[in-house]
């Protein structure tokens, strides 16, 4: 007998986190699909229920798709939420020294935010 729903063939999806500005959201979505981690945007157009439905149960929500980058994502979103950056970041490939403004390595060109993920 399935165990969970994944095995009945229905599709795993977790809430990451609701905002009650859509374009905030669109921008997290668009850093977690360049990570290569699967999302959708819910309740993206439920903003002409306003008056007839609670505020809060308007905002748009981000959902992982996929079960296996939940870990992922959560970094992710950790990461883009820490106004605390470093002056200078240290790139996990080559080891090199990069200023707070790039968002790759300026020697070998590997993404920021994926840099930790893909050693491990």
């Amino acid at each position: 007998m399935p165990n969970s729903a994944v095995e009945i063939g229905i599709p795993w999806m977790k809430k990451l986190i609701t905002h009650e500005n859509p374009f905030i959201l669109a921008n997290i979505r668009e850093l977690m699909e360049q990570a290569g981690i699967p999302c959708s945007i819910k309740n993206e157009f439920a903003s002409s229920g306003s008056g007839e439905l609670p505020h809060f149960d308007l905002w748009p929500e981000l959902w992982i798709l996929d079960a296996q980058d939940w870990g992922r994502a959560q970094k992710l979103l950790v990461e883009i939420n820490d106004n605390s950056w470093e002056e200078e970041w240290t790139c996990g490939y080559c080891e090199e020294k990069n200023a707070n403004t790039f968002d790759y390595c300026w020697n070998c060109r590997k993404e920021r935010f994926l840099v930790e993920d893909d050693k491990n």
